[in-house]
């Protein structure tokens, strides 16, 4: 009998395994395929010209891998350690393996990619090599019973949506090297209760922790220089929030909805404050607005109904003034306003505060309407000269 000589995977060096189509072979431990034609070539490498036939032994292999890439996991398992030699895992490769409990990725894996790990829902645990540079949009995206993660060093950006509804997830590990957090990047990790934001954030994405609603305190660093809109909308836990001097803007939304919020302090850099950046923080009892803001976008504290007093500095220039959109509308303990030249713009009394107690004490002075600000006329039953509605006081 002829002596045979076992093909071996370029990668691995694992035994060559032919599939029945004769087409391709399968490396039996890390699952490379091999078109027939570079089979052939090997086996010409060998002993000359021939064609690949006859019987062949065949094994289902549970990983997919071309030229490192990890295109596919088609096991079962729980437990999976990514074979040695990859160095990419594609799009999709474990999406949706509701069954998957732990992973090893191994040394020199790269990048992980776009869903690659989505909707793993019973993922517990993941073990992720220093050696990975790139982390796809929604990789993690819904493994709802993962509860901890650490990137390593090295990553520069937490990608769209990569842990939104890992509503497991209590702790995360973030390296300084990250410069970027995507939009819903933990949207709804409802078991958060701590992040520390890396020092050299510059964008803080749409959505990003919206939804976290155990997210007690956050430190937003000096090299933020854009919090997207919604970014801590939500955050119903969320009590102290420290802005360090150097944004611009707070953006539409950005903390709407945390009821829990206390007290903000925003610093001397900023000089808009967007639309609804703090509307329905119900428990927001004080907040400094410092020189050099020029905006406060409408509905930005509308329903703070723990603010009691606020001071609006001689630098603000524009105030949301419809009775829809006013800028503290319904804030219903809000009695003491401090202001120096909008004092004198009767405009901003009666339409910025609209819901108020200090807008009612206020036209009450003025001797103004109540619900339009109009002046009254008559000598003993007066009316309103814009809404025509009677004097009420």
């Amino acid at each position: 009998m002829e002596n045979m000589t076992a093909l071996k995977c370029d990668f691995c060096n694992g035994s060559l395994i032919m599939d029945d189509s004769r087409e391709f072979a399968t490396c039996e431990y890390c699952g490379t395929k091999y078109m027939k034609s570079t089979i052939q070539q090997k086996i010409q490498e060998i002993r000359g010209s021939v064609t690949v036939q006859g019987e062949v032994s065949i094994k289902q292999a549970d990983f997919s891998i071309r030229a490192g890439v990890l295109e596919k996991y088609n096991g079962s398992s729980t437990n999976v350690v990514i074979p040695d030699g990859v160095s990419h895992i594609a799009d999709k490769a474990f999406e949706g393996c509701y069954g998957l409990k732990r992973v090893v990725i191994p040394n020199g894996v790269v990048k992980i990619g776009v869903d690659a790990f989505r909707e793993c829902t019973s993922l517990v645990s993941i073990n992720i090599p220093n050696s990975l540079k790139e982390i796809g949009n929604s990789a993690f995206e819904k493994c709802e019973s993962l509860k901890s993660i650490e990137i390593p060093q090295g990553v520069k950006a937490i990608g769209h949506t990569v842990f939104s509804g890992c509503s497991g997830l209590t702790s995360v590990s973030v390296p300084d090297s990250i410069t970027e957090i995507g939009y819903g990047a933990f949207m709804d990790c409802s078991e958060l209760t701590e992040f520390n934001m890396p020092p050299n954030v510059t964008s803080i994405g749409e959505l990003a922790f919206s939804g976290c609603t155990k997210l007690a305190q956050i430190n937003i660093p000096s090299t933020v220089k854009e919090i997207g809109n919604s970014a801590f909308g939500g955050c119903t836990g969320l009590i102290t929030v420290t802005i360090q001097n150097g944004l611009k803007c707070i953006g539409q939304s950005v903390f709407s909805g945390c009821s829990s919020l206390k007290n903000v302090l925003i610093p001397d850099s900023v000089t808009e404050i967007g639309w609804g950046s703090f509307g329905y923080c119900t428990g927001l009892e004080s907040i400094n607005i410092p020189e050099g803001v020029t905006t406060i976008g409408e509905c930005a504290f509308m329903n703070c109904t723990s603010l009691r007093s606020i001071y609006i500095p001689n630098s603000v220039t524009k105030v949301g003034l419809s009775p829809d959109n006013a800028s503290f509308k319904d804030c219903k303990n809000l009695d003491k306003v401090s202001m120096t030249m909008l004092t004198t713009k009767f405009n901003v009394i009666c339409g910025a505060f609209w819901g108020t107690p200090y807008r009612a004490k206020m036209l009450k002075l003025l001797k103004r309407c109540q619900h339009c600000g109009g002046e009254f006329i008559g000598h003993f039953s007066k009316k309103c000269t814009q809404c025509g509605k009677p004097k009420d006081y």
